[in-house]
Parts: C-alpha cells; sequence; structure tokens
C-alpha cells in the first residue's frame, strides 16, 4: 500500500543492507497492523522485532499526564504498572502514521536512543503500538529545567555574569554541564551517531544535577567515510556552516554545536541571532560568529576551547567530542587555578578594613554634622549652616569611596571564582561579609535586606567543605540558638515561656514551654522575643521579656558585675491593682530612624522600677486639689488647677475645674464646650504641676512616685526587643487613639479604652490618647549614655531652671511619627497643652 513512499525513504537514508531490510520490514509491519494493536515491538541489543502479544500497553501503563507535545509526537507521564514506577511515554502522532518517513523517524529516534548506553543519555524501555494504532516507546522521565533557562538565570543576576544564583549555579557548574554533554556526545560518536540538533534547550539538567542530551529525532547512523547525507535540519543558531550549506556532516559538526552551547555558556547569548530563521542561517552560512563580551573575566582557556571548537573548518576543529571533553576536563581540574585565585582574594580582602575605616569616617564626621547643626536656630542663613553642610558633604564622599571599594572588593571575589569557584577561602570571606551585613541588617529590622544577606551567607557557607571550621561557624549563627540563664528571690518559681510571634501585624506571645522551676541555666532556646511568665505561691505573676539574639545568652548579668542578677518576685499585696512591675535588666533603646528626634540605638540597662498601669485621671487629680483645700492650701491649688491656654500674653486662661460653694473641684465645660470625662487622662498641666501631684501622691502612700526619667518610659512602653509600637512594628488607627482613629470630632478616651495599646508589662496608653511628662530635661542626643547602664545618679543633672523638658508618647491628635515609643519631644515646663499629661513611676528596692 505504501511501498512506493516506503522505497522513497529508503533511497533517501543511506542504511546498511542489514539495517535496510530489517527497517524495511518493520514499516511494512507497523503500516500492515495500524489499527490491530495486536502485537508490542521491543527493543533488543540487535534491531527492532516484532515479537507476539504480551501484556497490552493498555494493562501495562497507567496514563497520568501530558508532559509536552512537539511536531512530530506527544509525551506523557505514565506509570509502568510492572515495573511500579513513573516513566515518559512519547507517542507519534495519529495524522503522521500514514507518513512511512514519519514512522521511520520515530522508530529511528527509539532504536539511536537505546543502542546509547551513557549517564547523559536518556535511556529506552520498550516500544509499542498502542490499541488506536500509535506508535509509542518509553524512556526515562527527565524531571528538571533546560539549561538554556539555567544560562538565563546566571546571566541574569549580575553584568558580570558568574555571580552565583540563588539555585547554586555558578559558571562552573555550566562549564561541568557543557562537559557532560562532550561526554555523553563522545559516546555517541563511538557508536557512530551523530545528533545534528544540540543546543542548550536539548540538554536538560535533573533534580539530583544530571545532564541529559534530549532529542535524537535528527540523529543520524554515520555510514562508510564517518558521514552522513546531507539534510538542513536543526536550529541554525547552533548549526556549524556545513551544514547549513546542506553538505555532509560528521562528528566534528555536532563538537561545532557543543562549542555554540559553550559560547552562551560564556557570553549570555547565542553566537547568532536574526530576524527569522533563514536570517539566523544566512548569517551562520556567512560567519563568523558574534564576539564575546569584553571587559568581563572570561577564562582564557575556556575562550580557546570554544574558538577551537566552533572554527569555520571542520577540520580545524576537535575531532570528535571526546577530545573536546578532555580539554574541558582540563579546566574544571586545573590546580594551577587556585594560586591565581588566591591571589585575587588576597587583593579583595585587603579592601574590607579599608571600606570599614571609611564608614567609620563618614559616621563621625555625619554625628559632627548633626551636632553642629543642632546649634543653629531653623531660620538661620546659609552662611551659618555651610559648616555643618560641608561636614555631611564630606561623609557621603566618604560614603561612596567606601561602596566603591565594596564593589571591587566583591568583583575581585568573583574574579577568583571565575579561576576557581570552589575556592573556600573566597567563599569563607564573603560568608563573613555577608554575615556583617545580616547582623547590621537585623539589628536595623530592615527585615528584607536581613533575608537577602541571610540566603548569600547560606550559599556561601553551604560552598565551603562540611568539616570546615567556617561552615560550622556560620550554619551554628544562622541556626541562631542561644541560652537563657535566670534566678529569682525566692528561687523554685514556675517559669512559663511564650515566644512572640505576628498575628494581624502585631507581637502576641505564644506559650511554648514551661522551664520548670528557676534557678535555670543556660537552657537552649531558638532565637527571638520572649515573654516569660514567672509564677510563685504568694507572690505575684512577673512579666519578664526576653530578647534572645543569635547564640546569644541571656544571663541578666548588669554592666560591672560578673554574677546574675536576681530578679525579685514582688510579694502578694506589695504592688497596687494599678501597678505594673518592670523587671530590672537589659533593653533596646532608640534606633527608629522613623521616630521624632530618636536616640541612637543603645543596648542599656535598666533598674527595676513600678509603673502605674494608666496616666493620671482628672478624677485622681481633682482628688489631689479637693485634698490641698482640706488641708488649707488653697493658694497651692489654685497654682495647680487646670486652666485652658489664653490668648493673651501675660495672663492665665479660663479654670476647666471650679470650685462649687463648698470650695470642692468639679468638672466644667471647656473654652470649646467640651465637659471632660472623669477617667479621661488629665490634660492641661504643666511639668511643674504634674510634679506636684507626684509629691502629693508619694507623702499619702509613703512611697517615691514621681515623674518617669525618659529612658525608664521608654523601656516600659517598648520591653526590650526594640519594637516601633508598645504591641510591634505595626500601627493600625483601631489599636491606639490617635488622629486617624476617630469618626467624629477627636477627643481623649477613658484611660482604660485601648486595650491593644498595652505593652509588654501591662502599661497602658504609650502609643496615643495622651503624651507624658518626663523628669530629663531635653537634650538632642545623650551624651551621658556613653556606658551602658541607665544610673539614675546620671540623668538627674540641671533638672531645675530649664526650659524644655522631654515628654513622650503618642496622644489622640498625633500620627504615625508620634505614636512610634521611641519619639522624644521638647516641651517648655510651663506649657499647658491639650495633648500632655502624665503618668507616675517608683524604683522597686
Amino acid at each position: 500500500m505504501f511501498q512506493s513512499e516506503i522505497s522513497a525513504f529508503l533511497e533517501e537514508h543511506e542504511l546498511s543492507d542489514e539495517a535496510r531490510a530489517a527497517l524495511e520490514t518493520l514499516l511494512e509491519s507497523l503500516v500492515s497492523r495500524a489499527t490491530t494493536g495486536a502485537e508490542t515491538f521491543f527493543l533488543d541489543d540487535d534491531d527492532v522485532q516484532v515479537v507476539g502479544p504480551t501484556s497490552s500497553p493498555a494493562q501495562r501503563y497507567e496514563d497520568l499526564e501530558v508532559i509536552g507535545v512537539g511536531g512530530m509526537a506527544q509525551v506523557r507521564r505514565v506509570r509502568d504498572k510492572e515495573l511500579d514506577r513513573s516513566v515518559a511515554m512519547k507517542i507519534i502522532k495519529t495524522e503522521l502514521l500514514g507518513s512511512p518517513g514519519a514512522v521511520a523517524r520515530f522508530m529511528a529516534e527509539a532504536r539511536t536512543t537505546a543502542m546509547l548506553q551513557h549517564p547523559s543519555i536518556v535511556p529506552v524501555y520498550d516500544i509499542g503500538q498502542l490499541p488506536d494504532g500509535r506508535l509509542f516507546f518509553t524512556m526515562k522521565e527527565v524531571k528538571g529545567r533546560t539549561l538554556a533557562s539555567v544560562i538565563r538565570e546566571v546571566h541574569g543576576v549580575s553584568s558580570e555574569g558568574w555571580r552565583s544564583t540563588a539555585s547554586g549555579w555558578t559558571l562552573r557548574r555550566l562549564v561541568d554541564a557543557v562537559h557532560k554533554v562532550s561526554s555523553a556526545m563522545a559516546a555517541a560518536h563511538s557508536g557512530s551517531v551523530v545528533h545534528r540538533d544540540l543546543k542548550p534547550d536539548n540538554v536538560m539538567v535533573g533534580e539530583y544535577g544530571e545532564v541529559l542530551v534530549v532529542d535524537w529525532g535528527l540523529a543520524r547512523r554515520l555510514e562508510g567515510g564517518g558521514k552522513a547525507g546531507a539534510l538542513v535540519a536543526g536550529t541554525p543558531a547552533y548549526m556549524p556552516p556545513e551544514q547549513a550549506r546542506g553538505e555532509d556532516i560528521e562528528p566534528r559538526s555536532d563538537v561545532y554545536s557543543i562549542g555554540a552551547i559553550l559560547f552562551e555558556v560564556l557570553a549570555g547569548y547565542p553566537p547568532f541571532e536574526g530576524t527569522d530563521h533563514s536570517d539566523v542561517l544566512a548569517k551562520v552560512i556567512q560567519g563568523p560568529p558574534r564576539e564575546l563580551p569584553r571587559g568581563r573575566s572570561l577564562p582564557e582557556e575556556l575562550v580557546g576551547i570554544c574558538r577551537r571548537a566552533m572554527a569555520r573548518e571542520a577540520q580545524d576543529r576537535y575531532e570528535h567530542a571526546g577530545e573536546m571533553a578532555a580539554e574541558l576536563t582540563a579546566w574544571l581540574d586545573g590546580a594551577r587555578k587556585r594560586a591565581l585565585a588566591l591571589e585575587i582574594v588576597e587583593r579583595a580582602a585587603e579592601l574590607g578594613p579599608e571600606v570599614e575605616e571609611l564608614r567609620e569616617q563618614a559616621a563621625y564626621m555625619r554625628e559632627d554634622a548633626a551636632e553642629t547643626l543642632a546649634l543653629i536656630e531653623a531660620w538661620e542663613g546659609e552662611e551659618q549652616k555651610a559648616p555643618g553642610w560641608e561636614l555631611e558633604d564630606q561623609a557621603a564622599r566618604l560614603e561612596r569611596t567606601a561602596a566603591v571599594k565594596e564593589l571591587e572588593s566583591t568583583r575581585l571575589f568573583h574574579a577568583a571564582f571565575t579561576h576557581f569557584p570552589d575556592l573556600p577561602e573566597a567563599h569563607e570571606a564573603l560568608a563573613e561579609r555577608y554575615r556583617r551585613s545580616h547582623q547590621r541588617s537585623e539589628e536595623a529590622r530592615e527585615h528584607e535586606r536581613a533575608l537577602a544577606m541571610e540566603q548569600l551567607l547560606r550559599q556561601h557557607a553551604e560552598a565551603l567543605p562540611e568539616t570546615h571550621p567556617a561552615r560550622v561557624a556560620h550554619f551554628a549563627y544562622l541556626r541562631g540558638h542561644g541560652a537563657l540563664t535566670l534566678v529569682t528571690d525566692p528561687p523554685g518559681a514556675d517559669v512559663l515561656v511564650h515566644r512572640y510571634q505576628l498575628h494581624h501585624r502585631r507581637l502576641v506571645p505564644v506559650f511554648v514551654r514551661r522551664l520548670g522551676p528557676t534557678p535555670v541555666t543556660r537552657v537552649s532556646l531558638p532565637m527571638g522575643s520572649y515573654l516569660l511568665l514567672i509564677r510563685r505561691e504568694g507572690h505575684a505573676e512577673v512579666r519578664y521579656p526576653v530578647l534572645l539574639g543569635r547564640q546569644e545568652h541571656w544571663d541578666g548579668v548588669a554592666p560591672g558585675t560578673r554574677e546574675t542578677a536576681v530578679i525579685r518576685l514582688p510579694a502578694d499585696g506589695e504592688l497596687g491593682v494599678r501597678d505594673c512591675y518592670v523587671p530590672g535588666g537589659w533593653f533596646l533603646c532608640g534606633g527608629d530612624d522613623d521616630a521624632s528626634e530618636a536616640l541612637a540605638r543603645r543596648r542599656l540597662w535598666c533598674p527595676p522600677l513600678v509603673v502605674r498601669r494608666f496616666p493620671v485621671t482628672v478624677k485622681s487629680y481633682i482628688a489631689f486639689l479637693n485634698d490641698l483645700v482640706r488641708s488649707g492650701r488653697t493658694e497651692e491649688a489654685e497654682r495647680w488647677a487646670i486652666r485652658d491656654r489664653s490668648h493673651s500674653k501675660g495672663k492665665v486662661g479660663e479654670p476647666i475645674l471650679a470650685r462649687n460653694p463648698k470650695g470642692r473641684y468639679h468638672v466644667k465645660p471647656d473654652a470649646d464646650g467640651s465637659l471632660w470625662g472623669l477617667s479621661w487622662p488629665v490634660l492641661m498641666v504643666d511639668r511643674h504641676s504634674a510634679a506636684a501631684y507626684c509629691r502629693w501622691y508619694a507623702a499619702r502612700k509613703e512611697q517615691p512616685w514621681r515623674l518617669p526619667w525618659e529612658l525608664e518610659w521608654e523601656k516600659a512602653a517598648r520591653g526590650v526587643d526594640g519594637r516601633f509600637y508598645p504591641w510591634g512594628d505595626v500601627l493600625d488607627p483601631a489599636w491606639c487613639l490617635m488622629r486617624d482613629s476617630h469618626q467624629g470630632r477627636p477627643s481623649p478616651s477613658p484611660v482604660d479604652s485601648w486595650s491593644v495599646d498595652e505593652s509588654v508589662y501591662g502599661v497602658r496608653g504609650m502609643g496615643g490618647n495622651t503624651r507624658d511628662w518626663c523628669e530629663d530635661i531635653f537634650v538632642k542626643d545623650r551624651d551621658d549614655l556613653s556606658g551602658h547602664d541607665v544610673a539614675l545618679a546620671t540623668m538627674s543633672r540641671g533638672r531645675a531652671g530649664k526650659a524644655r523638658h522631654v515628654t513622650r508618647g503618642g496622644h489622640f491628635l498625633g500620627g504615625l511619627r508620634q505614636a512610634r515609643v521611641a519619639s522624644r519631644f521638647a516641651t517648655s515646663t510651663t506649657l499647658r497643652s491639650n495633648q500632655v499629661g502624665f503618668r507616675m513611676v517608683r524604683a522597686f528596692e
């Protein structure tokens, strides 16, 4: 039926007599049985044979899904029930069954692939016919991606092209892949087979690093003279000139194509590109290929291998792929590369200290600039500001120089990798660099940059030998486990560990484990922010936050001492119902660039204290004034009474708290007609009035109540982990009383009405509602904090007679910046503001 077509196909293809007879028999048999499905065809070591029926394909194979579709066939994933494994089944398209040429090419691909035994050539398992007449053969399923996609990934990382990718691909790995292609084709050439369509898209990189040459549909057997007949088929960009001209091909033709793949590995683009297929084909015939990119550290040996493989004349190329594989092996294993790479690493490492010194100088210069400009009023002219600006410009120049040197150092490191890709010294140096960058990013709470630095650190640490000390140290750092030591008075307290985790953008404590009775010594915990609940019968529960840094031992040793500080547990009744205990210990202050006048980031020690849960309320302040009246101190009561601000200079405003006929104070409408709530925080009090209330309350309770020092306030608001708000790092107006929290006219709220606005110690209202007076005189930056101890003696200087004191906290008219608990505000001591109130603290001895 198809005898004439079969004869024409056999005349077109040069085959041995044995192969010609076998293929002719097979084609006639396949065509005659195209619809029966009665036989299965298998490949043995000699030839394709028709054998009797065994288990049918429908019985043996379970169809799973389509993997891909090509011009001639469809590839599906199937399960081989007999061997219980997943394989790929390539099935000829139905419309091609009537074409003996297509059938022959399909069967020839199966036979050619099956006869080639090599780790980088996909093995064929069996061949047969489906019940609907379509021919198929099964082979190992290749799970992975094409070499083309890997090349794009590597060259997409940077303009240098050699930086390691997130998946671990480097120049060396790419060259090794080309080497494996060469090795596979060496095996094919030794079996007198040429591929004729080698390109990055026909090389698969498997899940486990295997490299496989696929798509042997155009492969040809070489006959006498070691050449195959002419046929212009393949992909022009990787095609040797003789193939593009339709001339005979030989193993050197495949060598050219491997050289074209190596060209793309080095350059990031193919050797020829054009507007269409014909345009590229014409360029290949005319030659030569495009130049390799300049200004890049291309290894000369690889460039030489590429040029020889892609020589225009076939006789100038490697004779077969085995010769090229040997050259690539020499490059991959060249010990002489190590010495050159070490030289480059040494030059790169020398730049590191220079970069650090330049940045340190720039930081000092910026501090000097800030101090210089802080002494100049905003309204003063540029002549006065010019010295400060010049310092800022000098700092910027130093930072730019440091950045350039760091880039040069990085370039050198990566240049070393092109000579010796797995050089441990280079990986070690880069891992140390990225670790320092990661530490800085983590401290600054730059989460995205910290994640990027962590990935780079991990990548270079993984490149080191498993037993390398630096690798072990870096992975211990990345693991991040630390240790906790805790001593209480009395001992025997139960400790419940809660780890802070994000929930709806807030940090909430989640129970982790029970540590058992105190004291606890060097208990291992993953790095992170924790809240420890310490409980003992007869004592108040203590909330003790802990920030466990990477590999850090949180031992509570105060500065200047060697022993772990003892956390005293308040006895029942020792704290009032509205008292919050803040245990002594370390905390992070400042370091928030988005806060107003925030201090520099420091780790400080703060002694234990008790903080009132809420600000002083209107009701409590009225009680203070009325007690003064009852005690015959009416003049003082009038002095401290709350008044509106006067619109006339030198005059006091109208009272907000009025006296009834019996002389008792009560609330009256203010100038805006608002009637203050008794549970509102008291407002419109200057610092002197707030201090007077504290003295009165301390005398009544016989306890040393006072206004907080600003760093005591900050610790009570932030806890110990440097969070930006009492509840975490993100602000939502529903969580504290601020400018955007109101539906209508803004006004203060009762002090207990915003439950989310609560610190780790249970202190409320530090993110909104009202700002608090502090004891401190406002200083731009705290020069008294050169040490680590927040000793009260260092904060008492100049307490009286100064114009501006510190106020802290957000308020009901404030915005995002004001609510950040690192924010500091300079406020005149005589100012009566509807935004400022106060709360009290006392030392806990």
